[in-house]
């Protein structure tokens, strides 16, 4: 198994990234203290996968909430992601929001469109 996984804690959540079956999960609430600490070995992970990514590639984003410094630094995590499509591969992004909860819903519209890709946003 190629999995990384970083623990949820308080302040940052679950974090998967699983090379066999392309797909990168983070679960929680995103407020790092020190994000360049929290994400420097996810985006050496995901440097890793990218050199030799799978056909498809499923992002799951299920935030509780996230601080703007992570909202940076998750787009810019995304975007790279996005790249892998100029290669021919599939990249789905799915934001997962509670039903009840607009400012996640417009978090995820707001991740959307500095994409200038539409993600899959997912009430639940």
């Amino acid at each position: 198994m190629n999995i990384f996984r970083v623990n949820e804690q308080e302040d940052t959540p679950e974090v998967l990234i699983d090379r066999d079956s392309g797909t990168v999960s983070f679960t929680g609430k995103l407020l790092p203290e020190d994000s360049l600490a929290f994400f420097s070995p996810i985006e050496e992970q995901l440097k890793n996968y990218i050199s030799q990514p799978n056909q498809i590639t499923t992002v799951n984003l299920r935030l509780e909430y996230m601080n703007s410094s992570s909202q940076k630094r998750v787009l810019g995590l995304l975007a790279t992601l996005q790249n892998l499509t100029n290669s021919g591969l599939e990249v789905y992004i799915n934001w997962y929001y509670p039903e009840d909860d607009e400012d996640l819903l417009d978090e995820g519209r707001d991740l959307s469109q500095m994409l200038e890709k539409p993600l899959n946003i997912i009430p639940y």
